[in-house]
């Protein structure tokens, strides 16, 4: 429905609430106070933490709140409320000025210090700061750079728009980052079935370092281990991440943030995202700015039928938002306005044993042993199914006829795995 459609504007709303959590990690410090103006891009919170994340402003305005908000991954975040104000009383737009300098950064530690003033998170499974996963990369090694190219799920396509209208953008970050972490060979992969799209990837990439590598996308080849596998024949170590098997893998919306950052100093406070559905009355991608709630957007796309379900996301692993006074953040890609007939809310039924989570499973794990663990309550007795190795990408949930929480299960089991190891 949206395939190709180009990017449409979004306009502000009156009023935002930002959030100050919008990845995975802790919150920022909250700088601004009731009734202080800032200016578009000015950042509101600090990232005081080494998992947390620069918020600014998203538009100019006034603060007026200072108060509490839900998003689809979390309820209760700290939040800045901003009442706009376009136009500031000079008669300019009221922005305030670059987070960096314009020089291409010289090493990885310049380059992260450049994601952690904009901002930038992955946009990944977890959603974690960019500069973090930059530092990580460059104390282990790398020996191949991958460029994400393909679309992460089905019916989202705002990876692909952002290559057709930014390709150059995102070869040039591409090869900063690589410079940057001394990888020996930088890969672009691209889904081979959008023949437009390899075609441009290649006519733009000639006379660089990039090596352009097509690939089969069956849902969910674009997860970062089945890339590093695919591409190089790489195993990731179970329960890690590919850097760990020296191979950093970035997408092309990270990418495409980065140089905005590096080139003019631009933070990140918006999101080209995909809305689309049954229920959507204009699907296509929007530019939203992070704060918006989700029944601004839906009065401004429009409905063509009631909505049952939005969900935050892809339709694999999405999150459906429980109240429409939820916010979109850094991380969310899409919106699905879905109506009576398209909302999956399962009935969990008995297992009938058919095996068919398994025999799907891309990591090759047993999700109803998992989900049995998960529900007596036997986290210390995991360890020998491998819960941490779960990709979350809801493929056993999908596939079981008794619509059983299999991949919730395995993954509350993979974080609970995680958090007994840390503390031990």
């Amino acid at each position: 429905m949206t395939a190709r459609r180009p990017v449409e504007p979004f306009p502000p709303p009156a009023r935002l609430r930002v959030p100050m959590i919008q990845h995975d990690g802790p919150a920022a410090r909250i700088l601004v106070r009731l009734g202080q103006r800032v200016r578009q891009g000015e950042l509101i919170g600090r990232a005081e933490q080494p998992e947390s994340l620069n918020v600014h402003a998203p538009l100019a305005g006034q603060i007026t709140g200072v108060n509490r908000v839900d998003t689809a991954h979390a309820a209760d975040v700290p939040a800045v409320e901003i009442t706009s104000a376009k136009i500031s009383p000079s008669g300019h737009a009221d922005r305030a000025g670059p987070v960096s300098s314009s020089t291409e950064p010289a090493n990885a530690a310049g380059l992260a210090d450049v994601a952690d003033r904009a901002g930038l998170t992955n946009f990944a499974h977890p959603a974690i700061p960019l500069g973090r996963q930059l530092r990580q990369a460059a104390s282990q090694g790398i020996h191949d750079v991958i460029i994400n190219a393909m679309e992460a799920e089905p019916m989202l396509t705002a990876d692909d728009l952002t290559v057709a209208e930014s390709l150059d953008m995102i070869i040039a970050a591409g090869v900063w980052v690589r410079g940057a972490l001394n990888a020996r060979r930088i890969w672009l992969a691209v889904d081979r079935a959008n023949r437009r799209q390899v075609s441009h990837c290649r006519s733009a990439t000639a006379g660089t370092p990039l090596r352009v590598v097509r690939l089969r996308n069956k849902y969910p080849q674009g997860a970062p281990i089945l890339l590093a596998l695919t591409v190089l024949g790489r195993e990731t170590p179970c329960g890690r991440s590919p850097v760990e098997a020296n191979v950093f893998i970035v997408g092309v919306a990270a990418l495409a943030a980065l140089a905005a950052a590096v080139l003019h100093g631009r933070p990140m406070v918006d999101r080209v995202v995909t809305v689309t559905g049954p229920a959507a009355g204009r699907p296509g991608h929007y530019r939203i700015p992070v704060g918006t709630t989700f029944a601004d957007v839906m009065r401004h796309i429009g409905l063509r039928r009631p909505v049952a379900q939005v969900v935050d996301g892809g339709p694999m692993t999405g999150k459906a938002v429980e109240s429409l006074d939820a916010v979109v953040t850094k991380r969310t890609c899409a919106i699905l306005l879905l109506d009576r007939d398209s909302a999956r809310i399962p009935r969990p039924g008995p297992c009938v044993r058919c095996g068919w989570c398994q025999e799907d499973c891309p990591v090759g794990l047993d999700p109803q042993a998992l989900l049995n663990l998960m529900d007596r309550g036997e986290v210390t007795k995991s360890a020998r199914f491998h819960p941490q190795a779960c990709i979350e990408c809801g493929v056993c949930s999908y596939i079981c006829p008794a619509e059983l929480p299999l991949a919730q299960a395995a993954a509350d089991l993979k974080r609970l795995t995680l958090i007994g190891a840390h503390a031990s």
